[in-house]
């Protein structure tokens, strides 16, 4: 009778070793994809360190001091946690205005102003920061420059003539023609005054 326990063992291991196997094959099936999460976690993880090491060198190029870079890195981050902006926009939008010579303090208060304008939206936050350095770039705010902030609906003609004290019409003499009588610095104003 001992060689029939032997065998019922020898069944019962077999069983096991096979339900073992299966399970085994369960659960490799079942993680597989959660390594596979985890995998592309790490790399997106190490891909966004290697864009951030790359935005910090060119920052510190443009600005000329790593104390400087690493304070203004901290407040752009601060304010990303704090608005509905993703760290890549803010720094496209931080490359022009650091062009234009803005550093620190002058600097956050130009992209609060622009995040405020915006409605917080990116899209819009995006295309302001472009135009915000067309119009630098010129001295003064353009018809062109002018329609395709309106159009997205984060600047109009009433802006300009409440802070002018002037009718719509009389603001869009201002704006039209190679002479543009709205500086930039009239057009940061109105900008700011949307926000306060």
């Amino acid at each position: 009778d001992a060689s029939g326990l032997q065998n019922d063992l020898n069944n019962v291991q077999s069983q096991v070793d096979s339900s073992m196997k299966s399970i085994a094959a369960g659960a490799v099936a079942i993680l597989a994809p959660f390594a596979l999460f985890g995998r592309n976690i790490i790399a997106q993880g190490l891909a966004a360190a290697a864009s951030f090491e790359k935005t910090t060198v060119e920052m510190e190029t443009m600005i000329g001091s790593v104390e400087e870079t690493q304070k203004l890195l901290a407040k752009l981050t601060q304010f990303a946690v704090e608005t509905p902006f993703e760290m890549p926009q803010l720094l496209n939008v931080t490359r022009g205005l650091i062009q234009f010579g803005e550093r620190g303090d002058e600097l956050m208060e130009t992209i609060k102003i622009l995040g405020d304008a915006s409605g917080g939206t990116a899209e819009k936050f995006s295309i302001l920061g472009i135009v915000f350095n067309q119009i630098r770039g010129v001295g003064k705010l353009m018809t062109q420059d002018f329609r395709q902030l309106s159009s997205r609906g984060i600047i109009s003609l009433q802006d300009f003539a409440k802070h002018f004290g002037k009718t719509t019409a009389q603001i869009q003499t201002m704006m039209s023609g190679m002479k543009g009588k709205i500086t930039f610095e009239d057009f940061r104003a109105v900008l700011k005054g949307l926000t306060e």
